[in-house]
């Protein structure tokens, strides 16, 4: 019985230390999620890029976070805007300022994404003659 009880506080305090974690992602190896990396590899120095990479959802899903990051960058003041849209959706967007740190985007009016809906992802660069190079998008879905 002395036992039973142990485990029984011991499984309490484990749940109450989960609810308590820092961040509410799940880790990419949780059930129903789908872990996408897109590298687009080389020197990305175009104005303006609308559906640089594509992709077809096989099922419905939600996007959980977005993410994007540059291996090392030159230019005056440089800036690269992505936009990942499903249909007429901007899911989500932000602006990379710097290599090396992945930024986070910020979730649009939808995160959600049909079965069988096109993904694209936009990139658009500012400042004065940007050269991003080694792109990386990351993208977490959770099957809905």
């Amino acid at each position: 019985m002395k036992k039973l009880v142990l485990i029984c506080l011991a499984l309490l305090a484990l749940t109450v230390t989960a609810a308590l974690a820092a961040t509410s992602n799940p880790s990419p190896a949780s059930p129903g999620y789908t872990p996408v990396v897109l590298p687009i590899n080389g020197i990305y120095s175009s104005a303006s890029s609308p559906g640089i990479i594509k992709f077809t959802a096989p099922a419905k899903y939600r996007i959980a976070s977005v993410n994007i990051n540059a291996r090392a960058v030159s230019g005056t003041n440089p800036t690269l805007k992505a936009l990942v849209k499903s249909g007429s959706f901007t899911n989500y967007s932000g602006t990379l300022t710097a290599a090396g740190t992945p930024k986070d985007l910020t979730a649009g009016s939808t995160t959600i994404i049909a079965d069988e809906s096109a993904v694209a992802v936009d990139l658009v660069t500012g400042g004065t003659s940007p050269k991003w190079r080694d792109l990386t998008v990351f993208i977490l879905l959770k099957r809905l």
